[in-house]
């Protein structure tokens, strides 16, 4: 097996100057390829992949931001090379083997995510048609994802028999009607900040936030990796996508979760139309409702097993949300009323 990795992988390693391997270990996409030179991480991309993400790192590195693993070119100057209808490109395997506590390692990345959207943060003027374009979309699109839901358990209740699924759909449903109403609310008052803005700012997304995308060195500096799917949007889509996947799991009080955020915004502080439309982003219960659309499919393909663990793992996560969102919600209720509280003060002092 090692052979035939040796043989298929060793002309990749050619265009970049590098020694027959020794070994070849695979890692889903990224192949752990040991030489006597060093030991160097082989990733295969698709095509689109292939097309942006060089271009971004380098953009990076003008700007200031190195915390990425660095790329090895091509005899010809690429980061890229196509072979057998595959694109691959080349980085230093990082070992990855700091002892360091799971708080400690996401502290850091949150550390560095704030730098990347730093230095990569611009604004541009508003475009108003766009942003009514986009808030009568979404809305519209809600409504149908919460009239369909009403129906969904109307016709459940109805039957002289529920499924299990029905059944616990039925009991969680008050639940998501007051996630969908919240994040409705949210995103009309994003709406209507928006009619103030002039300008409006993005920044550079990684795509995939997670741990397992930021390695660590022999030093202890953390890095980067895994940029194929990096685009140019709003900060808060890095962070819905990261708490997105963290919270899908049991239900659990995350403090940490908080923690990390706190870290992020000391650096990178979140616009107040920001936080708003992150508010109402993560709260809509969107899995919950995709669960009930796979189930209600007539061509459904797992077992009423399945779908009840599905959807029993969507209503955590949106518990798990729910956790975040409310701590976030009185967070800035507090700061709001600190700040009414400074300023009676200094009208106080103003007229004595």
């Amino acid at each position: 097996m090692t052979e035939n990795l040796i043989n298929y992988y060793g002309p990749i390693l050619e265009r970049y100057n590098i020694p027959k391997p020794d070994f070849i270990e695979e890692n889903g996409k990224v192949k752990k390829v040991s030489t006597k030179n060093g030991i160097y991480a082989l990733k295969s991309i698709s095509s689109k992949e292939a097309k942006q993400f060089p271009t971004i790192i380098n953009k990076l590195y003008h700007q200031g931001f190195t915390r990425i693993v660095p790329l090895y070119s091509t005899r010809e100057n690429h980061y890229i090379t196509q072979y057998d209808n595959k694109y691959h490109y080349l980085m230093p395997w990082f070992s990855n083997e700091l002892r360091k506590e799971r708080d400690e390692r996401h502290q850091m990345l949150f550390r560095e995510l704030a730098r990347l959207h730093t230095y990569s943060a611009k604004e541009s003027a508003i475009n108003e048609s766009d942003v009514t374009e986009h808030y009568q979309f979404l809305t519209d699109q809600w409504d149908k994802r919460l009239t369909f839901l009403e129906k969904f358990v109307t016709n459940c209740e109805e039957k002289w028999y529920m499924s299990p699924f029905e059944l616990q759909f039925c009991t969680f449903y008050h639940e998501m009607v007051q996630a969908g109403n919240f994040a409705r609310v949210k995103f009309d008052e994003w709406y209507e900040m928006m009619k103030e803005k002039k300008k409006v700012r993005t920044v550079l997304n990684h795509g995939k936030v997670s741990v397992k995308h930021f390695l660590f060195d022999e030093k202890g500096n953390g890095y980067f990796c895994n940029f194929e799917r990096a685009k140019v949007a709003s900060p808060i889509n890095d962070l819905i996508s990261f708490y997105y996947r963290t919270l899908h799991t049991y239900p659990v009080q995350s403090y940490e979760c908080l923690d990390w955020l706190s870290t992020y915004r000391k650096s990178f502080q979140l616009k107040e139309e920001e936080l708003t439309l992150l508010l109402s982003y993560m709260t809509f219960p969107e899995p919950l409702y995709r669960c009930a659309l796979n189930y209600s499919s007539k061509n459904r393909n797992n077992s009423e097993r399945q779908y009840v663990r599905e959807l029993q793992k969507s209503y955590w996560q949106m518990k798990n949300i729910e956790f975040i969102v409310t701590a976030l919600v009185e967070e800035e209720k507090r700061k709001q009323e600190q700040e009414q509280q400074e300023l009676l003060q200094k009208e106080e002092q103003s007229h004595t």
